[in-house]
């Protein structure tokens, strides 16, 4: 009789680059008043999501807005930006995602998603 071991699904990716989309995004804790804004990008092969987590500011330099510049592929005008900026136009863009290693209070790592770079769409 010969036992195999079980096959373990990754619930999350180790540290490295991987092909992702941009699956949600979300206001903490209320989308009507976030206080932190979590983007969501989903890595083919893995249960959970890969989380990017911002301040609520799209002030010109923010993290927020200069990744929101990166899913549109050009940058925002301070015109565009008095309208206001709804970051979730940008779910379903695919990115070439960094994925990083950081420890959590209780001595454990969790992946949490690092810089992106948007993946252009090939000609079918």
């Amino acid at each position: 009789m010969k036992i195999h071991p079980k096959k373990v699904r990754r619930t999350l990716p180790d540290e490295g680059t991987y092909a992702a989309v941009l699956e949600s995004v979300t206001g903490v804790p209320t989308s009507e008043r976030p206080k932190r804004v979590q983007f969501g990008f989903r890595v083919a092969g893995y249960d959970e999501l890969v989380v990017k987590d911002y301040a609520p500011s799209v002030e010109e330099g923010s993290l927020l807005r200069r990744d929101c510049d990166t899913l549109r592929g050009s940058p925002h005008t301070n015109a565009e930006i008095q309208g206001g900026l709804d970051p979730t136009e940008f779910i379903g863009r695919k990115v070439q995602l960094v994925v990083m290693a950081k420890p959590t209070g209780g001595g454990k790592v969790k992946s949490v998603a690092g810089p992106f770079t948007l993946l252009c769409e090939s000609a079918e």
